[in-house]
């Protein structure tokens, strides 16, 4: 069942179910229901119920990875293939990661979208490893700063960090972003390395990194969503 504003709903009868209930799974609203309840009963329920509906939705973001999804970054790209293997396997080219997924992986299995996601986040972090040590090395000779060194980390609540040793930490996620955001991120974080807050003089001195576009830089980083 589709809904214009809850997207798509999962109905699942159940002859022991005595009544609705309501649950989100990995971003999809799914709905039991006794097993007599007719479809105009069911829709009469999502429309009476709507708006509570809507708000357990987004309290639970997380959405399905489903077998369509793909990411098309600038410095990554994943899609999912089937298989016709017994087991699944990854096949790495460059930015470019083709995850071929066993014959009968099931997508709606909560330890499958767990296996998912750990088997992207590594592979996130192999390419954050790879790409963003020369970029944040050519952006510090560029602008005669430095730093130790730099690590990548696998944080979904920030997108870098700078220690007063001067170790930058950047998430394995900022890989997502497009190329321009990524420098910011870095700028950002060798901008610490010379002021470590965020007060008038580093703000001005990554808006002089940045071109001036610090501003609309930070605005486009804030608006930015991760695909999963």
């Amino acid at each position: 069942m589709k809904d214009s504003k809850l997207g798509e709903i999962v109905i699942k009868k159940n002859g022991r179910a005595k009544s609705f209930i309501a649950r989100v799974k990995y971003g999809v609203l799914h709905i039991t229901v006794p097993s007599f309840v007719s479809e105009a009963s069911i829709r009469e329920f999502v429309n009476q119920n709507k708006k509570a509906l809507m708000e357990l939705k987004v309290n639970q973001p997380l959405a399905l990875i489903q077998n369509s999804f793909s990411i098309h970054a600038d410095e990554y790209v994943l899609n999912l293939k089937p298989g016709n293997n017994t087991t699944s396997s990854l096949r790495v080219e460059d930015k470019i990661h083709t995850l071929l997924l066993k014959q009968d992986f099931d997508f709606e299995n909560e330890s499958s979208q767990r296996w998912l996601r750990k088997v992207i986040e590594e592979t996130l972090v192999a390419r954050a490893k790879q790409v963003f040590p020369p970029i944040l090395k050519d952006l510090a000779n560029k602008h005669s700063l430095s730093f130790s060194k730099v690590s990548i980390n696998r944080a979904k609540t920030r997108w870098g960090s700078c220690s007063s040793n001067q170790f930058i930490n950047l998430s394995c996620y900022a890989v997502l972003l497009p190329l321009p955001l990524i420098r910011y991120v870095m700028l950002h974080e060798l901008s610490h390395t010379i002021h470590m807050n965020h007060g008038k003089e580093f703000w001005s001195l990554l808006n002089q990194l940045s071109g001036g576009r610090a501003e609309a830089l930070d605005i486009e980083l804030r608006q930015f969503k991760l695909p999963f």
